[in-house]
């Protein structure tokens, strides 16, 4: 698994990028992962996705798949910075988000 975040200025956004090599999502399979109970995986929910896009969305951020391949997949999501948000002397609004991100 590799994680990387990034803010995003000119649009007040963390991004948090996170790529896996695992089985990756077919692309048939691409439009409904996000549909609560959707799981190619025998025994679980489906609901995981459903939630994690949804509390995201609530706190005006998104989770979108950006990549679906046979040996892994990357998901992408975008969490706005609220306005105001101070930093400690000697330290920026990127640094303070690279902390919230991590």
């Amino acid at each position: 698994v590799c994680i990387s975040g990034r803010y995003l200025a000119q649009s007040r956004e963390v991004e948090i990028r996170l790529t896996d090599s695992g089985r990756g999502i077919r692309p048939l399979h691409a439009a409904s992962i996000f549909e609560p109970f959707f799981s190619t995986w025998e025994g679980h929910a489906g609901l995981g996705l459903t939630i994690a896009s949804d509390l995201l969305r609530r706190q005006g951020g998104s989770l979108e798949l950006l990549t679906a391949a046979e040996n892994g997949a990357t998901f992408v999501m975008h969490l706005p910075v609220p306005e105001g948000l101070s930093c400690a002397p000697g330290c920026s609004t990127a640094d303070a988000v690279r902390v919230m991100a991590s």
